[in-house]
């Protein structure tokens, strides 16, 4: 495989077999399906500012309490070899290093060795195929479709040109509307908690206020306890639940075989609130239904009405992303003796605004959800943990996005979650005119698929896009 970056003005009149626009896992898992498929020598453009491919995110981290989330038997890249990655481990980390990751007799490692796990499969795959790959360590701004190749623009003021475009450029944090001005500008105040040694700093607070309470929550309260934070945690969100440990379970069937599933997906979802608590009564674990939900909610989501997924949203979206995305059990361990010893405290209810005060500190203003009362909290710093951002016309999406947009090349999806395309990732213009030159994958078909973060979701949908553009 050939990597490299191209510091001055570039532009290839010879255009790529397929540009892809980021190089996280989603893109780079693409990059290994397409040429594994490919039926003629290929040239594969990777465009994307990090270092190293296979990250994005959720696996650039080099914290090692970031853990992965499910266990690594899961998440090998070969559908036919799903513990592909697992072997990796024992290779480059060996089993005495393994078990020091192994709750239950399943290993959860750390995020960044997934990561180099993606890299090397790229690289060998590369090495074995007819094809050239190139690592461009830049930023798509714009793009235009020709008749016969579309123009990519690059920030650095390059071009490049290729026959296909796949859009794989994954997910941006969510800004919080209420952290404005004097605020936004606290050194207290971390608008991206991925930023490397960013939470390092904040060791010696007092109290911390996390805006989230979600997995991104529990990730920085593990990287401030291994930087030695003794003080207050505080974690703020709408709902105020909090992800469980994943425990190993047994699958189950949400309904019985002589039982027929609501072909809608409130209905769906509230039949399994009756199957949970009927569980919980019975001393079972309501984990053993989640896979046999994950597996219907794609489909129900797509054939709902618009007002059937608002209801959703509003309603049940919360309570199924928190059953969904569960913490390894290590992570899940340490925030029970948090909440257990106090260091940890959770508040339901919704953050009006976010101020400093005259002496410098930040103040949060809470409106309670239980009785709608006001809570003042005042704190050394405020973490951004809220999540991605998913709406493709915000105004803070990078630049490539908001070019597409203007120009109706894309528009949003349904309930403004990514963009508008068919099911396999043909994207859709505002003149309804599907693309036979623009593809997308990962969270950008959000509001297509609904589950469209998830490693196992991103791989799913490379691989239909690299066997559709293959043909």
């Amino acid at each position: 495989m050939t990597a490299v970056s191209f510091p001055e003005p570039l532009f290839h009149d010879i255009p790529f077999s397929v540009a892809v626009v980021g190089g996280g896992f989603t893109g780079t898992v693409f990059a290994i399906k397409y040429l594994a498929v490919a039926r003629r020598p290929v040239t594969i453009a990777i465009v994307e500012p990090r270092e190293m491919l296979g990250g994005g995110v959720a696996y650039s981290t080099r914290d090692d309490v970031h853990l992965m989330n499910a266990p690594a038997t899961v998440f090998g890249i070969d559908r036919s070899d799903p513990e592909g990655f697992s072997r990796w481990l024992e290779t480059a980390c060996g089993t005495e290093r393994l078990s020091e990751w192994t709750v239950a007799g399943e290993a959860y490692p750390p995020r960044r060795l997934y990561g180099a796990y993606v890299r090397s499969e790229l690289e060998r795959t590369a090495t074995t195929a007819r094809a050239t790959v190139r690592h461009i360590r830049d930023v798509v701004t714009d793009l235009e479709l020709g008749a016969d190749a579309a123009t990519l623009h690059l920030a650095e003021g390059g071009k490049l040109s290729a026959r296909q475009v796949v859009l794989a450029v994954g997910v941006t944090s969510a800004r919080p509307a209420f952290v404005t001005g004097e605020a936004g500008a606290h050194p207290g105040y971390v608008a991206d908690p991925w930023e490397h040694g960013v939470l390092d700093r904040l060791a010696r607070s007092g109290k911390i206020v996390t805006i989230g309470t979600g997995l991104t929550m529990l990730d920085v309260a593990a990287s401030l306890e291994r930087a030695g934070f003794g003080g207050e945690l505080v974690a703020i969100s709408r709902s105020g639940l909090v992800s469980e440990g994943r425990r190993k379970v047994v699958s189950l069937p949400v309904l019985a075989e002589n039982e027929e599933a609501p072909d809608r997906l409130v209905p769906f979802l509230r039949q399994v609130q009756i199957m949970r608590h009927s569980l919980a009564a019975s001393g079972g674990d309501w984990q053993s239904l989640v896979p046999a939900i994950k597996a219907q909610i794609p489909g129900l989501w797509r054939r709902g009405s618009s007002r059937e997924r608002r209801n959703f949203l509003r309603f049940l979206r919360r309570f199924w992303e928190t059953a969904l995305h569960r913490a390894a059990p290590q992570t899940a361990a340490a925030v029970e003796r948090s909440l257990a010893r106090g260091r940890l405290t959770t508040l339901s209810g919704r953050i009006v605004s976010v101020s400093v005060t005259s002496s410098g500190a930040l103040q949060i203003s809470l409106r309670q959800r239980s009785d709608g009362s006001a809570v003042i909290i005042e704190a050394d710093a405020v973490v951004n943990c809220s999540g991605p951002r998913h709406d493709i016309s915000d105004a803070s999406q990078p630049a490539l996005v908001r070019n597409l947009l203007g120009r109706g090349l894309i528009v949003p999806g349904p309930e403004q979650f990514g963009l508008l395309a068919t099911p396999d990732g043909r994207v859709i213009d505002r003149n309804g005119n599907v693309s036979d030159r623009l593809s997308a994958i990962g969270p950008l078909m959000r509001g297509i698929h609904w589950e469209s973060n998830g490693a196992i979701e991103c791989l799913d949908q490379a691989i239909g896009v690299a066997e559709r553009l293959a043909r």
